[in-house]
């Protein structure tokens, strides 16, 4: 089946109770690949919309905000990174991630094993507190190289539908104004964030069982390429190299 088949028969299976159809490797990249694209449409839709109400999306290279934030992503988008990694053509940019990730790892500690037990067990509320705690530690992502993202081909939904206007000086970790970023609401952008956020969690709860959940992209990616050198899509997960 295609991706739209497959889609429509997993949230079929969980809303029906039945079932589910396999998600592979395969089925994961092109669920992710599905909504990225949907997804970059629907920001070139919301820079209209930002043209009509005469406010300037602040979002552009080299704007890191939003990259000190502490990142965590469901199983398709992770095996669609490390994938995308896993290519040859993409060597460089897996030298450099794999280069920059020690540091990273060091920096942010325990807080990935943290802030994902808070999303399955915890509130909202505590998530939330905890989540502005980490960010203003300021650890950039370590797919942030000199400013630039190295995945930005497939950086996650969550990169691609977080957009400030008017200036991103309140997405920085060390503004402390207390006034939050302004954003559009944009009704298409919000209930396709809905809808991947169903999907996403069907796909991986068919790979991964109890393991299902919210993980640091970082973290995930780094484990797959290290234990699985030959298959680094796998959806399995495994401790991540110190």
């Amino acid at each position: 089946m295609d991706v739209i088949e497959l889609m429509s028969a997993l949230l079929t299976a969980e809303d029906e109770g039945s079932a589910p159809p396999m998600v592979t490797a395969e089925d994961a990249i092109a669920i992710s690949a599905h909504f990225h694209g949907q997804a970059d449409r629907g920001a070139e839709a919301l820079q209209g919309v930002a043209r009509k109400l005469n406010v300037t999306i602040a979002c552009h290279q080299g704007c890191n905000g939003c990259c000190h934030d502490p990142l965590l992503v469901r199983g398709p988008e992770a095996v669609a990174v490390a994938g995308w990694l896993a290519r040859p053509e993409h060597a460089a940019a897996r030298k450099t991630f794999l280069a920059a990730y020690p540091a990273w790892r060091t920096a942010v500690g325990d807080a990935p094993e943290r802030l994902a037990r808070l999303l399955r067990t915890g509130t909202p509320a505590a998530y939330e507190e905890e989540h502005r705690r980490e960010k203003r530690k300021a650890v950039l992502c370590a797919f942030n190289h000199e400013g630039s993202c190295l995945i930005y081909e497939v950086r996650p939904m969550v990169c691609r539908t977080t957009h400030a206007v008017g200036t991103s000086e309140h997405c920085q970790p060390g503004d402390t104004s207390g006034i939050p970023p302004t954003r559009i609401t944009f009704v298409p952008i919000d209930n396709l964030v809905a809808l991947s956020r169903r999907v996403m969690r069907a796909a991986e709860q068919v790979a991964l069982g109890a393991a299902a959940g919210h993980e640091a992209l970082c973290k995930t990616v780094a484990a797959a390429l290290a234990a699985r050198p030959d298959d680094p899509e796998g959806l399995e997960r495994s401790e991540s190299p110190t």
